[in-house]
């Protein structure tokens, strides 16, 4: 049976609604299109679970005893020393890094930090375990906090590399949820590795009378930015490599000179692709011939 969901992430909706407006005295009827906001919300009871009291309790000593691990747009985080070992407190910070750089709302600050935990909670209710294991808390003056399992930054193999790659594109197929932001690698002392920021990553659009999907994917260049630091040297990533094979399948139903010409140029693309993935010992998928 699925456990409860302590929290859940927001979302976003696509709308598209009949509008009736008099024009010269007459009906007239117009389709109107618009985004809709729902904010990230919390199970019923959340604040009595024994889990988010813990939480709390280490929560409020990040400032007083903790390491300070870093400053973000939406949080300043610490290492905070258990008797079960390290966690990471995420306290909601005061003012935004970019954009209008003014001070946070609290509303806005319990709405960033309760969509990172409701994106760690919901995927991880799903089996996926690329994603931190978070609580969502406040402390006793109403700060919005996450407390959230800790993990060494890591130096990554190739095969540790295709692990992540394959877990992060497998995650968007299976569920159409969209991966964002700089992937901050980490490792678990079980030698399992997960991405430590999930605070912007989005769900799927709801749209009527159809499931969401993966509009505007960012995995493909998020990938091979973290492949470009971690090896020095340029990688196609495995997103694109599948999409280069999706191509090609598509392509050879097709008999014609303009169809025979694109997979040629999907072929070449795939084979410097795997070469350079090929070069560094990073896996790669079976390709047919």
């Amino acid at each position: 049976m699925k456990r409860r969901n302590p929290a859940w992430a927001g979302r976003e909706e696509y709308q598209s609604r009949e509008v009736r407006e008099l024009r010269d005295g007459e009906p007239y009827y117009t389709v109107k299109n618009e985004w809709l906001t729902h904010p990230p919300y919390l199970t019923e009871g959340h604040f009595d679970l024994d889990v988010v009291r813990e939480a709390a309790a280490i929560a409020s000593q990040a400032k007083r005893d903790g390491v300070p691990l870093g400053r973000g747009h939406f949080g300043e985080t610490f290492r905070v020393t258990t008797s079960r070992g390290p966690v990471v407190v995420k306290l909601a910070a005061d003012k935004m890094l970019w954009g209008e750089r003014r001070a946070w709302t609290r509303a806005e600050q319990r709405q960033n930090l309760m969509h990172e935990a409701g994106v760690a909670n919901e995927l991880a209710d799903m089996g996926f375990s690329i994603i931190p294991a978070s609580v969502y808390v406040e402390l006793d003056d109403g700060t919005p906090a996450i407390v959230r399992e800790y993990g060494e930054v890591t130096t990554l193999s190739p095969q540790d590399f295709y692990a992540v790659e394959r877990q992060l594109f497998d995650l968007e197929k299976q569920t159409r949820w969209r991966v964002q932001d700089d992937l901050l690698v980490l490792r678990r002392p079980d030698g399992s590795l997960f991405i430590g920021d999930v605070g912007i990553w989005q769900p799927p659009t709801i749209r009527q009378g159809a499931a969401g999907k993966t509009d505007h994917s960012n995995l493909e260049a998020l990938l091979e930015e973290l492949a470009q630091a971690t090896f020095g040297a340029p990688v196609t990533s495995l997103p694109r490599i599948e999409a280069y094979i999706e191509r090609l399948r598509t392509i050879d139903a097709d008999d014609n000179d303009a169809a025979d010409w694109l997979a040629g140029q999907y072929r070449d693309s795939l084979k410097k692709g795997l070469a350079s993935r090929s070069r560094l010992g990073i896996p790669s998928p079976p390709v047919r011939p």
